[in-house]
């Protein structure tokens, strides 16, 4: 899952729910720090099924407008996600497949237009 927030070109995939490190882990660490907050890089398309899901700590991602698909139960288990930043328009979210099992990703509250900050 790290690699996914560091390469551009990463295509993750998990077979089933176990086969996801959250879903026995439930924290998620970059460089030793615990990550709660989550950007997802603008090469990604497609986020598939169960990336994210069971990341417990999850309260907030960056969605790019450059995603057209989010798979069945991609953020199943993200209990503590509220807040949403969606670089695209509204219209545009509108068209993104979102599967099933992602209720805690739409029912948190959507910031639409989001320009992510550069670091200095």
């Amino acid at each position: 899952i790290a690699l996914l927030m560091r390469q551009q070109n990463t295509n993750i995939f998990f077979a089933g729910l176990e086969s996801n490190p959250l879903y026995y882990a439930t924290d998620f660490y970059i460089d030793n720090v615990l990550q709660k907050n989550i950007v997802i890089p603008d090469t990604i398309v497609e986020i598939k099924r169960y990336t994210l899901s069971g990341f417990k700590g999850l309260t907030s991602v960056v969605i790019p407008d450059s995603v057209t698909s989010i798979g069945d139960s991609a953020f199943w288990r993200c209990s503590a996600i509220k807040y949403v930043y969606y670089t695209g328009s509204q219209a545009e979210w509108r068209t993104i497949r979102i599967g099933e099992t992602n209720t805690r990703l739409t029912g948190a509250t959507i910031t639409y237009n989001y320009v992510i900050p550069t670091v200095e």
